[in-house]
Formats: C-alpha cells, sequence, structure tokens
C-alpha cells in the first residue's frame, strides 16, 4: 500500500490570488498594507508566523487568533465562487484513488477553509486523512502537518510521497522523511530544488511516476 500527502493551496486549489484579495482587504481594514511581497515572503506558512511577520513580533496570541479568524473569514467569503482547482489536480486524484493509493491532505491553512475547498472541488468523502493548521501549532517548514498525516494513513514515511508547490512545503516533507514531488504552479523551479522531483504541470504525475520518486528515495 501507497500513499500520496496533497498540500492544498496551489496544488490542488488555486487559491493564491484568493488568499491576496483576502489580505489585501484585511489590511485596508487595519490601515497596514499587505503587499505582494509579504504574500511571496510567508507563502505556505501558518497564520501564527505570518501575522507577526507582517504586523510585529509583539502580537500576544489572542490577537493573532482574532486577526486570522478574520482574515480566513473573508477568504471563505471570495474562495466560494472564485476558487477553482489547479489545472490536472482532479484527475490526478482520480486515477490515484482508482489505483488504490491511500490519499491525504496536509495544509497549514485552517480547517474551514481546507473543508471549504475539498467541497468546491469535490473531493470531500474521498480521502483517508484531512491535517490542517488548526491540529498543529507549527505550520511547513516544521514537518508537523505531514507526521500527523503519515499517522492518519496509517504508513510510512518511505511508502508515501508528498506533492507540493511551496519551498516551506518541500522543506517540511524533507523533514519529515517524506519522498516530496514539487509543482512549479506558486514558485519557479530553482526555488523547489530541494524535492525529489520537479514538474512544471500535476500532467507530468501518475502512479508508477510516484513510485519511482518513493523508490529513488530509498536508495543510499
Amino acid at each position: 500500500m501507497h500513499g500520496v500527502i496533497f498540500d492544498m493551496d496551489g496544488v490542488l486549489a488555486d487559491s493564491n490570488e484568493t488568499h491576496f484579495q483576502a489580505f489585501i482587504r484585511m489590511g485596508e481594514e487595519l490601515g497596514v498594507p499587505f503587499p505582494r511581497t509579504m504574500l511571496e515572503r510567508s507563502f505556505g506558512m501558518h497564520n501564527n508566523q505570518i501575522f507577526p511577520m507582517w504586523l510585529g513580533a509583539d502580537l500576544t496570541q489572542p490577537r493573532i487568533d482574532a486577526l486570522a479568524d478574520r482574515k480566513e473569514a473573508l477568504y471563505r467569503e471570495l474562495a466560494r465562487d472564485t476558487l477553482q482547482p489547479i489545472a490536472g489536480a482532479v484527475d490526478l486524484f482520480n486515477a490515484l484513488h482508482r489505483a488504490g493509493w491511500r490519499l491525504a491532505v496536509a495544509s497549514s491553512g485552517p480547517g474551514a477553509n481546507v473543508r471549504l475547498a475539498l467541497d468546491v472541488l469535490g473531493l470531500a468523502g474521498r480521502l483517508d486523512a484531512v491535517v490542517t493548521g488548526d491540529d498543529v501549532t507549527y505550520g511547513k517548514p516544521a514537518p508537523d502537518v505531514f507526521l500527523l498525516a503519515l499517522k492518519g494513513l496509517g504508513l510510512p514515511a518511505t511508502r508515501c510521497v508528498v506533492v507540493e508547490d511551496a519551498p516551506n512545503g518541500v522543506e517540511a516533507a524533507r523533514a519529515a522523511g517524506i519522498a516530496v514531488v514539487a509543482v512549479t504552479t506558486s514558485k519557479p523551479a530553482h526555488a523547489l530544488s530541494n524535492a525529489d522531483l520537479v514538474v512544471e504541470t500535476l500532467a507530468e504525475l501518475g502512479p508508477q511516476v510516484l513510485l519511482d520518486v518513493m523508490q529513488l528515495r530509498r536508495r543510499p
């Protein structure tokens, strides 16, 4: 038995611009602009990391939680009508599902966002494990979400592969000891070079390619 752990934003869901627009609206409410450079720096991080980076390290946890709740509410307002699947994502998911692979999502995003995206994309109910930012204290590049996903799948790291689109996610997968494929939907190939395989589109992937990546990682 083998497993695939998908990131959500930028891998299954084309949500980057929707997140950016939610941060822009929040910045307008706060009177503190959220530039695109901040989005690029914080891509794939947990809100516990993003808000101190943006607004200052002296934020208390209750304040971070309140800010995060507001931003994610804005995101969901936008996402319900704008969220689309990444090209090839649903086809890859379906091919792996038919082949009997165990499937998981591991995202630093809030659980409500992940559940909404799975619903919109028509993938809800077909996953063996779903891990979100609600389940961990530290988001990527910490390995926590991937380690929890392995437990949910009931598989060792050597029998799984992660599909990611962000350098933080690649580092998190490597820290968890899992082979990782990166797709250049959000970052250029050179920024993802620590992955075991970098592809331009998910159409390049399938069960055999992912098996090859796992076997390559196992070689001494």
